[in-house]
């Protein structure tokens, strides 16, 4: 029995703790990773790009979230990105893609979103200080994909 306990013990107190990390090639900021496509595609294209690494274009969240977004892509010095964020459904509601949550935060650049029916996928711009646009889904920009970290194990 007091070999069962001081076994249990050991194990206990020699444990790790194993973190996930990103893959690599991804960029880790709070509880996701990231991935800045180098291609421009459409936003369809952009979302299954994401899929292929099993997760989704990004779903901005918060400013904390945009502001680490903002400055990544101002050294990335990349021009535009697509955003998990969308009016297809109901114009003018804009709505996470592909959950169809309502946005929690948004970071349009003054006047926008302005292109109406025309223009229902939303997307970063370097030209607008890295703020939102609306534009029509079938132009061509790089995805920018979110997933998120695995969560911590204990391995022993």
């Amino acid at each position: 029995m007091s070999y069962t306990i001081c076994y249990l013990l050991l194990c206990l107190f020699t444990a790790d703790v194993v973190t996930y990390d990103c893959m690599d090639g991804w960029t880790r900021f709070g509880d996701s990773c990231y991935y800045f496509g180098r291609n421009d595609v459409t936003f369809n294209d952009a979302q299954q790009f994401c899929e292929h690494f099993h997760c989704n274009l990004v779903n901005i969240e918060t400013q904390t979230e945009m502001a680490f977004l903002r400055s990544y892509l101002s050294e990335l010095k990349a021009p535009t990105h697509w955003i998990g964020l969308t009016d297809e459904l109901i114009e003018d509601v804009w709505k996470l893609y592909p959950s169809e949550v309502n946005a929690p935060f948004l970071d349009w650049y003054p006047g926008e979103p302005n292109q109406g029916n025309g223009a229902n996928c939303a997307a970063i711009y370097e030209t607008f200080g890295y703020h939102w646009i609306d534009e029509p889904c079938a132009h061509h920009h790089r995805a920018i994909c979110e997933t998120p970290i695995e969560t911590d194990a204990i391995v022993g």
